[in-house]
């Protein structure tokens, strides 16, 4: 009788006190180390976790977030630099995310409508839709194996970092972004970036970029451009440009600006550890570009693209791509 009233009396809390499992220990004795259970044992108190709005498991050696679900108020969280490979928060409504630094092959974040700060750095992502995330106002994508990327939906961007993947493309229309880094890619041009008249960060070099006219971007601050194929750089606008990069463009020649003195002091040839630009620059304020790009016989053109990535014709006298049956790209002017 004594056994059966024992029984009783321990049946109330398994009947009302919620639990869930957390099957990584790691992440459990992080909630440990945060106050919000008492010992690891794969369960935590849903009373303990479900009003907490901002959850930050930095570099906790944790390979998977089951669990995090029971979190149903959380709209901030840090899980970046663990061993993490899926990641599956589709019963959470957040603002903020850093999953950088993990193993992630894919992630949905197309629930997450109030998403304003996305990093997802240093991952092994080959594609990422952020086309539901209409209020993305940060955008951090280091690092990663992406080949296109479609930012169309995302018009209060204002800072980009995507630089080191395997981009081809990247169209930034209708958009007014202050930082745009798309380092180390495989980029062409950066389409519409005239958009973009806030811009005061620019940071394009490893690219195969030919011309860069920036008289849009009166406010620049920060350019680099360096490492990349450019034939034509015009930085006559930018009277703000405290920071210049634009060393290893063996094809450029003249660069032009608006103040020829002014340039010359500012701005020192790179030596392998410092500096601006190469030994073969040189600055005007009318540069003219004189060099023709010859057609090769054995290549038939494809298409004919002018600086903004649209289609065009071929014109005497400007700068357009040239884009071949074998994937080659050629900058040409024709001159009269």
């Amino acid at each position: 009788m004594k056994n059966i009233k024992l029984i009783f009396l321990c049946f109330p809390f398994f009947g009302y006190a919620q639990v869930t499992s957390f099957p990584d220990s790691n992440f459990e004795l992080a909630l440990v180390n945060l106050g919000l259970d008492n010992m690891v044992d794969g369960f935590v108190l849903n009373s303990r976790i479900d009003t907490l709005t901002s959850l930050i498991v930095p570099g906790s050696n944790i390979e998977s977030l089951e669990g995090i679900a029971a979190f149903q108020s959380l709209n901030y969280l840090d899980c970046s630099s663990n061993n993490i490979d899926t990641l599956d928060l589709s019963n959470n409504y957040l603002n903020y995310l850093d999953c950088s630094d993990n193993q992630l092959i894919e992630i949905d974040v197309s629930n997450h409508l109030n998403l304003q700060t996305f990093k997802c750095s240093y991952n092994e992502f080959t594609q990422i839709d952020v086309s539901q995330n209409t209020s993305l106002l940060y955008f951090e994508c280091i690092k990663n194996k992406l080949t296109s990327l479609d930012i169309s939906n995302n018009i209060f961007l204002t800072e980009l970092w995507c630089n080191n993947n395997n981009l081809t493309d990247l169209d930034v229309a209708g958009i007014d972004m202050y930082v745009l880094v798309c380092d180390n890619n495989q980029l062409i041009t950066i389409d519409n970036l005239s958009d973009n008249i806030s811009l005061k960060h620019l940071s394009c070099s490893g690219n195969n970029i030919a011309s860069l006219l920036l008289l849009a971007h009166p406010q620049l601050n920060w350019l680099s451009c360096s490492k990349s194929q450019l034939f034509q750089l015009d930085i006559s606008g930018q009277m703000d440009l405290n920071y210049l990069f634009v060393w290893d463009n063996p094809s450029l020649n003249c660069i032009n600006v608006a103040d020829v003195s002014l340039a010359n002091a500012k701005w020192s040839v790179w030596n392998g550890q410092s500096g601006n630009i190469d030994g073969h620059h040189y600055f005007s304020i009318n540069c003219i570009l004189s060099s023709t790009f010859l057609l090769k016989q054995n290549k038939r053109l494809s298409s004919i693209i002018n600086l903004k990535g649209q289609q065009s014709i071929a014109v005497k006298n400007k700068p357009l791509f040239y884009k071949y049956n074998d994937g080659s790209v050629e900058q040409k002017i024709i001159l009269d």
